[in-house]
């Protein structure tokens, strides 16, 4: 079964873990929030659940969009490459210049380091000389997925046949769940670059798969998925991750979200509540989220420091922060974002 018409359940379902990541860098710490139930669970787990579905997700798009044209040679390195530096470069890069300049108004010129600026320009979080966030700490996720991007590429562009891809897909998920397990101090060993591989060729994977799904067996695997998706969370809730899996991003990446994924493409109610419009917007505009969300928090910190002297950000100033927040990543979207702020035409 094709995908056309489909991949807009995917967008609406980043809307939603975009604001789980913000959740999780950015709750505050007061007696009414830690009251709300959950709030611990996404405080602990808020980051691995976000950054594990935008792999996942991630992988799962890029094989559906690019796997067959790259597998005819119909698309070159260079193309490739322009085509996904246009889409995730000039925010990266925008975003981590606006968080030097508030590290710099927070912590003097003596927080600018040569070394950390070459790295971040170059999307390079260490490479085996010791590990550097960027100054905008979320953007490690646009460095190790980049590095994706390029694994695949050449997979895809050297496998022969859907054996040979689906045999170097598998070696990719084993691969990054190696480097989980161990941490291999390598060149091009991002920070979590394991998490990454094991989740994008996770999500390549599905992409293979569920096209094979006959349109008959839909209708008792989407009612099946749907209740062992929700007993799952259940149990997970009730009695901790190790009920289902003693890894949590095992449990994640090669249970919960390929069900997920999987229900909010084939299951009609899912994937009709994913398609309406705020849901869509939010989707949209979360990439910006992404990359704004933890700038905007140290921005509002700095200048509420300066204010009044305390620079916590609770109480009524955390909606406040909310409110700009989303207005940032909304004119973000809108005015610097790849297809208004670099048109590269292929």
């Amino acid at each position: 079964m094709k995908y056309e018409g489909r991949l807009d359940s995917i967008t609406g379902l980043k809307g939603f873990f975009s604001i789980l990541i913000v959740l999780f860098h950015t709750l505050p710490e007061s007696p009414f929030i830690s009251s709300i139930p959950l709030t611990s669970l996404i405080r602990l787990f808020g980051g691995t659940v976000g950054n594990y579905f935008f792999f996942v997700s991630s992988g799962f798009l890029i094989s559906v969009g690019y796997r067959a044209r790259i597998q005819r040679h119909e698309l070159s390195l260079k193309e490739f490459t322009l085509k996904r530096l246009s889409k995730i470069y000039p925010l990266y890069i925008i975003t981590n210049a606006f968080a030097l300049i508030i590290t710099v108004l927070r912590n003097g010129l003596s927080a600018i380091h040569l070394d950390m600026i070459i790295f971040t320009i170059l999307m390079q979080n260490g490479g085996g000389m010791g590990e550097h966030f960027p100054y905008n700490s979320s953007a490690w996720f646009i460095s190790a997925l980049f590095v994706c991007y390029l694994v695949f590429f050449f997979i895809a562009y050297h496998a022969k046949n859907s054996t040979q891809y689906t045999c170097m897909v598998a070696f990719g998920i084993i691969w990054g769940y190696s480097l989980i397990s161990g941490y291999l101090s390598a060149p091009l060993a991002f920070a979590h670059q394991g998490d990454s591989f094991f989740c994008f060729f996770t999500g390549c994977a599905l992409a293979e798969l569920y096209p094979y799904i006959k349109e008959s067996t839909h209708k008792w695997l989407q009612p099946v998925c749907a209740a062992t998706l929700v007993f799952s969370i259940f149990l997970m809730l009730k009695f901790g991750v190790e009920v289902i899996c003693g890894d949590l991003g095992a449990a994640l990446a090669l249970f919960i979200y390929p069900i997920l994924i999987y229900l909010a493409l084939y299951c009609k109610p899912v994937s009709a509540f994913l398609q309406i419009r705020p849901v869509q917007y939010l989707g949209k505009i979360s990439f910006s989220i992404f990359l704004w969300h933890v700038v905007v928090c140290e921005y509002l910190c700095w200048g509420y420091t300066v204010i009044s002297g305390n620079g916590t950000i609770d109480g009524f100033r955390y909606p406040v922060y909310i409110a700009v927040m989303l207005v940032v990543s909304i004119l973000s979207y809108h005015f610097i974002e790849p297809k208004k702020f670099l048109r590269i035409s292929m």
